[in-house]
């Protein structure tokens, strides 16, 4: 019977050990299969790759840029004073001549007015002096008085005519100023800024607002140093606005900076822009710049990705070319000779047309085969 019980035991272990093993090698199975979940048909790699392609003749350049007043006023006051009317909000169209701004006017009323009278006085002493003049002159041609008294009489009346045209350019002084106490729009625009507030004291030239055009506004953008020598080559210019609902509006170059402005030593370029009337588009807006250039002897280059150029460990430049027909992927070397656009000019090394991979290099070995998944457009 013992012997009997042994010889059952070792068989459940036996049976065990072998059901342990199974369950073990089926495991290892399913470890192998866990990378192949991510592959593509028949289990291959899958890589994003696009088409190698020939600079075109014509094509676009697109840069961000902001919105500029073409013209634009800072208003403020020829004349210091207290503010007593600021009827005026950010954003508030106004007209040719509408209240901005008005300081306390009652001492400038009044110099105007001490200013008249002493116009007044004045005229009245010159009207008196010339009369006596005129009847010294008439004696001393009787030869009643002497030629002193006639120069005194001369004299005194050029004197009161003097201080009549002192106290006239006093008088239209004291009017101007007071004049200058009310601050008016100078032409149709928009208040895009106030930097004051009411019952302040300005000063002479503090600004108190700032006054736009919304019918002429620019739009300005930055190009790198390399595309300078390709300026005459622009021919269209177009502004894109995606806050606006992507509204889209056709553009004329007002210039481009004759140098680079820091820190990234761009060139300042400006264009014109000419917005609907029920559309104003105002200061500060963002939009896109999109310049057409036509090349008329384009390079023969082939272009491709960045994402697509890899270095060997030897330090060289390759890229990872794709057989449609057989599918596989084989490193070809290739002769970099520039940036064009954002995409890297290949002299030599590949051709157009062919597929390019731009993702997962790491795991690419030289006639693996793949699939494209997702390809994107040619030249893209």
């Amino acid at each position: 019977m013992k012997r009997l019980l042994h010889v059952g035991l070792a068989m459940l272990m036996g049976v065990g050990l072998l059901s342990w093993g199974g369950c073990k090698k089926d495991q290892s199975k399913e470890k192998t299969k866990g990378p192949a979940s991510h592959a593509g048909p028949g289990g291959l790699l899958p890589v994003k790759a696009v088409q190698a392609a020939r600079i075109p003749r014509t094509y676009h350049l697109k840069f961000p840029g902001m919105v500029q007043a073409a013209v634009e006023s800072t208003l403020s006051f020829r004349v210091p004073g207290l503010i007593v009317a600021l009827p005026i909000n950010i954003g508030q169209a106004v007209k040719k001549g509408d209240l901005i701004a008005r300081l306390d006017m009652s001492d400038y009323r009044d110099a105007v007015d001490q200013a008249q009278d002493a116009r007044d006085r004045a005229l009245a002493r010159l009207q008196d002096e010339q009369k006596h003049y005129a009847r010294v002159r008439k004696l001393w041609a009787d030869q009643d008085v002497s030629t002193s008294q006639l120069d005194a009489a001369r004299t005194a009346a050029r004197t009161a005519e003097e201080e009549l045209r002192i106290a006239v350019q006093r008088l239209s002084e004291a009017k101007r100023r007071l004049d200058h106490a009310k601050l008016s729009a100078p032409y149709d625009g928009i208040i895009a800024d106030k930097h004051v507030h009411a019952f302040q004291r300005v000063g002479v030239g503090q600004s108190v607002a700032l006054l736009v055009d919304p019918s002429s506004t620019q739009l300005r953008a930055q190009l790198p140093t390399s595309l300078i020598p390709k300026k005459d080559q622009f021919t269209q210019y177009e502004c894109i606005f995606p806050g606006l609902g992507d509204l889209s509006l056709k553009a004329k170059l007002k210039g481009i900076g004759p140098s680079a402005l820091p820190p990234i030593r761009t060139f300042p370029i400006t264009v014109i822009l000419s917005p609907p009337a029920d559309m104003p588009i105002l200061p500060g807006t963002e939009g896109i710049l999109n310049i057409t250039v036509t090349d008329p002897h384009p390079p023969d280059e082939v272009f491709v990705p960045a994402s697509a150029v890899v270095s060997t460990p030897k330090g060289e430049s390759q890229v990872w070319v794709v057989d449609r027909k057989s599918g596989k992927a084989r490193p070809h070397p290739v002769v970099i000779k520039g940036l064009h656009n954002g995409k890297i000019a290949c002299k030599s090394g590949v051709q157009a047309g062919q597929w390019v991979i731009t993702a997962g290099h790491s795991r690419l070995t030289p006639g693996l085969e793949v699939h494209i998944v997702a390809p994107l457009s040619q030249g893209g």
